[in-house]
């Protein structure tokens, strides 16, 4: 997530605050579908800018290509002043995913956004908080919590009509992000809208590398468990396709760790990434039990990922543990002794671009502007079955639901996308 710099801003757009919309992109709609994706890609490269990291702009067609799908979304703040022309003032992209929590004695997971950008433009909103000012108007709401306000609004409007996409049809209990360390205003902005943040300086992103160890999963014993997250429908339980979570309990101990898998991409590159949120019971005291756990969780997301077809080199008679590890980013947020464990098992902090970045989650119970209209929030449908290696007496067979799939193509490209 970046609040960067961007040049040449309309000069008239100083008291468009108060007549603001958010646009989503239609993947159906062809025309502006097309001039949206321009001005997504505009405000994409500028942030890779302002991060000093790589922006491939031919392979942003993948990107484009699941919002066309609906696999994900692309909503605009579109600043509009009496007749003239909406100017659009800041994008994000977003991927269905969960945010989970341990609550009374269970692992329980909620519908939430994993946030892969949020870009506004400076210049706009310093102009808007400028006219606020003059105009005396003083809340704290800015561009950005605007730009939230109202996208959260339009969801809840198009939630449930007969064509929209039911992974995105439940209200979100919050978003996921991630931040550069040294972006202030952005971590400002996240506390007022319901971010905890983990100061820590070790709360980084983690990931593991080529040069990483190879990890084999090892006997222990403890019972792990797939969780498949769903909404209740009339036709019944719809799951979700690109989501999931794998859990291991000790038997006969009180440790627990609930580690929940989103599929996704990376807008800069256009390549296949997994976003992954580890959360303990608060429980978890050796580090070795959670090292085995890890490895054995990572074993067993291997072979749902591969069964679900989320990338094309995903087959089970190509296996590659180590390239799934190596797409991963590790949120580890309020958890020392599992970024201890990462570490140990070989995985560095993450950067993008020259900027060390750092895992957030956004709760809307908790943001402190009274301007968010959130939604009640509803945990997900889950369906926990044990994979055959990992079963105990205590567990059972459970009919596994027919997922869509969710293919992330990253096919080369030679030529400018098609937007």
């Amino acid at each position: 997530m970046n609040i960067s710099v961007a040049e040449n801003c309309p000069a008239n757009t100083a008291s468009a605050w108060m007549n603001a919309e958010a646009v989503r992109m239609n993947g159906h709609d062809i025309v502006h579908g097309a001039m949206l994706g321009h001005v997504l890609l505009q405000d994409i490269q500028a942030e890779a800018d302002a991060h000093g990291a790589d922006f491939d702009p031919i392979a942003f067609k993948n990107v484009i290509r699941l919002i066309r799908d609906e696999k994900i979304q692309a909503h605009f703040i579109a600043l509009k002043r009496d007749s003239a022309q909406p100017v659009f003032a800041g994008s994000t992209i977003e991927f269905p995913t969960t945010i989970t929590l341990w609550e009374e004695d269970s692992f329980v997971h909620y519908p939430a956004l994993y946030t892969e950008d949020l870009y506004v433009l400076p210049e706009i909103s310093e102009k808007l908080k400028e006219e606020k000012k003059r105009n005396g108007i003083q809340d704290r709401v800015g561009l950005g919590t605007l730009f939230l306000k109202e996208k959260l609004s339009l969801q809840k409007k198009t939630r449930n009509k007969p064509d929209s996409d039911h992974s995105h049809n439940m209200p979100p209990r919050g978003f996921v992000a991630e931040y550069a360390i040294d972006n202030d205003c952005a971590k400002a902005w996240l506390q007022k809208v319901g971010g905890e943040l983990d100061v820590s300086q070790d709360n980084n992103i983690f990931q593991f590398s080529k040069d990483s160890p190879h990890l084999r999963s090892e006997k222990t014993n403890s019972t792990i468990y797939v969780d498949y997250l769903g909404a209740d429908h009339p036709d019944g339980t719809i799951f979700q396709p690109n989501v999931f979570a794998v859990t291991a309990e000790e038997n006969n101990s009180t440790q627990a760790l609930s580690v929940s898998f989103t599929g996704a991409i990376s807008t800069f590159s256009g390549k296949p990434i997994i976003r992954v949120q580890l959360t303990s019971n608060g429980s978890l005291h050796n580090t070795n039990w959670i090292k085995t756990s890890l490895t054995n969780i990572f074993d067993v997301a291997q072979n749902e990922i591969i069964k679900r077809r989320w990338f094309p080199w995903a087959t089970s008679h190509a296996k590659k543990a180590h390239n799934f590890l190596r797409i991963m980013k590790l949120h580890a947020t309020h958890e020392p002794i599992i970024r201890k464990a990462l570490k140990e098992m070989g995985a560095k902090p993450r950067k993008l671009g020259t900027k060390s970045m750092k895992p957030v989650v956004v709760d809307f119970n908790n943001n402190t502007t009274e301007i968010l209209e959130t939604e009640p929030c509803f945990p997900f449908t889950t369906l926990r079955t044990v994979p055959e290696k990992n079963k105990s007496e205590k567990t059972e067979n459970a009919i596994i639901p027919n997922l869509q799939n969710f293919p992330i193509e990253t096919q080369p490209a030679s030529t400018s996308p098609h937007l």
